[in-house]
């Protein structure tokens, strides 16, 4: 590992203990361009900060959590969730552990899995906070898709229920990637996952403000292309020519 590059992700680590891989990851490449950190490195050295402020601290939880973290950050699946699942048992009480569980069953394809994890983050979060709206975003992201048709939904999985839950992880969490796109799916109604009915003008508008931001912070090419093609269309939806048919979007 570079050492330029872990003396760097150590140092952001102290100065925004909250920050993930991405938050880490455009910092480092604002702040030193020269270093051409990519996410996997970041990650890398991310879990051996973590690992070495949790050894001393001597929290056995925190200890369970950077093991985890570093195990995922070398795409072992089935020991970061070990390790996860251990926290879990631990101290049931602390969403921490339930969230990192989601997000490697997730980043592993096991969206079925991942869903309740996110879930049970969501509800150990203290409600508007920023780490809760990103728990709330991502189990949104994970159960609108058609692995999951079966997997039971909460209460609010509504059209009505989504709009105004998205509306608050968005005003929590208004940099986060994941609760701007959950937002920006909502509105456009497009996007499939649960009965959605007709937006406004207003609707779309705002759903293509909010692709655009999250374009604007998406680090991967194609995924920005495709979330500014969304705002794209939304856009055309909200103001159509006269006598134009209306299209679907790509499924995003």
């Amino acid at each position: 590992m570079n050492d330029a590059l872990l003396e760097a992700v150590r140092e952001l680590r102290v100065a925004e203990p909250d920050f993930g891989v991405k938050p880490l990851l455009a910092k480092l490449r604002e702040q030193q361009p020269e270093l051409g950190a990519a996410t996997k490195e970041v990650r890398e050295a991310l879990a051996d900060a973590e690992a070495r402020i949790a050894a001393q601290s001597g929290d056995a939880y925190s200890q369970l959590l950077a093991e985890g973290a570093w195990y995922a950050s070398k795409e072992d699946t089935r020991r970061a969730a070990r390790a996860f699942g251990e926290a879990i048992a631990l101290n049931p009480d602390r969403p921490v552990a339930y969230y990192n569980l989601g997000a490697t069953l997730g980043n592993s394809g096991h969206l079925v899995e991942a869903a309740p994890r996110y879930l049970e983050a969501m509800e150990r979060y203290r409600v508007g906070s920023e780490k809760w709206a990103k728990a709330t975003a991502w189990a949104f992201d994970v159960l609108r898709v058609n692995d999951c048709d079966e997997v039971a939904k909460p209460e609010w999985w509504n059209d009505q229920g989504l709009k105004a839950l998205s509306a608050r992880v968005v005003r929590a969490a208004p940099n986060a990637e994941s609760a701007l796109d959950m937002r920006a799916h909502v509105l456009s109604g497009e996007v499939g996952g649960w009965e959605a009915g007709p937006r406004s003008a207003a609707e779309l508008k705002e759903a293509a403000t909010h692709y655009d931001r999250s374009a604007a912070l998406c680090p991967a090419p194609a995924w920005k292309a495709k979330l500014s093609e969304a705002a794209d269309w939304c856009r055309s939806e909200a103001e159509p020519p006269p006598g134009r048919l209306c299209a679907t979007p790509e499924t995003l």
